[in-house]
């Protein structure tokens, strides 16, 4: 019952509550629960209740708790999965695969057929071909959705087949990496969102979800509503809403406003000053990667090489059509000021200076050019630097613990000498150049960075000439150092501190 009145949040709100006697001798009457827990509570709980005050409550909860057989009755646990360490690690990476499905996590959460997915309706009268559904970027709120089993969303799209054939587009997924909706072909995940044409019914005003395609759902999303630009940023691999702003904002101004935010959490949090240290520095580098030509080439009319945001009416599509991930290229950027100033530095070659003496590893023969911010970066253990590029890799979320080529990267893969085909990670080309741009360090100095190419040895197995360690043993280092649970917690404050100052909101005058 409640189950089912939680799943009346959006369409219609609550009108009447119905209370009905469940027949626990039908066990599918009782999901998401079995037949025997219903049948305890019936018999040990609300049989002994005369109202469901909360004293009343308390006063039940207390006497049970001297009868361990009817406490182990009412609150059975026999779980069927144990999440070990390596599983949890596991979990950890969000980067979808290269079919645009996330990590499945369902065995975690039940079992069989009761794992859900989060269903809303919408208007699709004027959608006629694939065209127009990708021309619909919305995408739905907490309110709008609604949790049911992934078997019942089955059951209601084979009925629907069955009587209104002519519906087309019955059940839509959002595809990740091509940022639009396609209709849903296969079997749907569960933990997925699905956006449901209004005239697939199923859904009652009074009793919420009934999977009864007679059921005229009226009350529906709106295409045309307007959605926070960080929800349609995040669920997109290719776009990046939040650098439009009212004005135009250069990469140094961004970094102070968000360092003063950064400083803020930090003080409001008792942060440790070795994790706000590297923090604050994330913080000076986290958008050092938009002044990447083809970033930039996404403003129009554009006569500056470090814009971090502009009006929205001034943005257009990239040339060539490619996208890159600014964030993987500030990462890749901060990489190579610190080897440009000292390629022996432990968290690069330093690490493994006996695999050099022995030939094993033959470093790289290039001049180097060393700065005033490399040797700012080159005061950082090893541990601190994986951090620090690691924190400014994953602030969208979308480059984190793998660094893994898209089908959108496969369709840029460019021949070159020698019939060598190369593919960009992210959008990114191996040698492409970052210019020199004014950035603001933690202490409100400004630097300015040389010129420098990106590099993709990190992306590679194995031992890199020129960096050392791989992406995904910086990862699994920082990992053990951290684990999962806290480096979540550094993120989350980067990516806070970003979110607050691309909504243009003032830093608190006070704790």
């Amino acid at each position: 019952l409640i189950q089912r009145f939680g799943r009346c949040a959006r369409y219609g709100g609550i009108g009447e509550i119905h209370v009905i006697d469940i027949d626990t001798s039908k066990s599918n009457n009782a999901l998401p629960y079995d037949a025997d827990e219903l049948k305890a509570s019936k018999d040990f709980a609300l049989s002994a209740l005369e109202d469901a005050s909360i004293a009343s409550l308390d006063y039940l909860d207390a006497c049970l708790g001297t009868k361990p057989d009817i406490i182990n009755a009412l609150y059975p646990y026999e779980p069927q999965h144990l999440i070990v360490r390596h599983e949890l690690d596991e979990l950890f990476d969000t980067t979808a695969d290269l079919t645009g499905a996330d990590l499945d996590i369902s065995r975690f959460i039940r079992s069989g057929i009761e794992r859900d997915c989060s269903i809303f309706w919408c208007n699709l009268d004027n959608v006629k071909d694939v065209k127009d559904l990708k021309e619909i970027k919305y995408q739905p709120c907490a309110d709008e959705l609604c949790s049911i089993p992934v078997y019942e969303l089955d059951n209601l799209l084979t009925k629907v087949k069955e009587k209104k054939k002519d519906i087309r587009f019955a059940a839509c997924v959002w595809n990740y990496l091509n940022n639009e909706w396609e209709e849903l072909r296969t079997t749907i995940q569960p933990g997925r969102i699905v956006m449901l044409n209004q005239r697939t019914g199923g859904y009652h005003l009074l009793r919420g979800f009934t999977g009864d395609p007679a059921d005229a759902v009226t009350m529906i999303s709106s295409q045309e509503s307007a959605n926070v630009a960080g929800i349609q940023s995040d669920l997109a691999q290719n776009t990046d809403n939040l650098s439009q702003s009212e004005q135009y904002i250069t990469i140094a101004q961004h970094d102070a406003e968000t360092i003063q935010w950064g400083r803020y959490l930090c003080d409001m949090l008792d942060i440790t000053e070795e994790q706000a240290n590297i923090l604050l520095m994330a913080l000076s580098f986290h958008d050092y990667g938009k002044c990447h030509p083809q970033f930039q080439s996404m403003i129009k009319e554009n006569t500056q090489v470090d814009l971090a945001k502009a009006p929205s009416e001034e943005w257009t599509t990239p040339k060539e059509n490619r996208w890159i991930r600014h964030e993987l290229a500030s990462a890749l950027g901060v990489l190579e000021l610190l080897a440009q100033t000292n390629p022996m530095h432990p968290a690069l070659l330093g690490e493994w200076k006996e695999y050099i003496d022995f030939g094993v590893i033959k470093p790289i023969e290039e001049e180097h050019i060393p700065s005033e911010v490399g040797y700012t970066l080159e005061r950082l253990s090893k541990e601190e630097f994986n951090l620090l590029i690691y924190l400014i890799a994953a602030h969208h979320g979308k480059v984190r613990a793998s660094l893994n080529a898209t089908p959108d990267d496969q369709k840029h893969s460019r021949e070159i000498a020698d019939n060598q085909i190369i593919m960009p990670i992210r959008g990114i080309y191996e040698g492409e150049h970052l210019p020199s741009i004014d950035i603001t360090l933690p202490d409100n100095s400004r630097m300015k960075t040389p010129e420098i190419s990106l590099h993709l040895d990190m992306a590679n197995m194995g031992l890199s000439n020129r960096y050392g360690a791989s992406w995904n043993e910086r990862v699994d280092q920082i990992m053990r150092k951290y684990g999962p649970f806290q480096l979540s917690w550094l993120e989350s404050l980067i990516r806070v501190a970003d979110i607050q100052v691309s909504k243009g909101l003032p830093v608190p005058s006070s704790l």
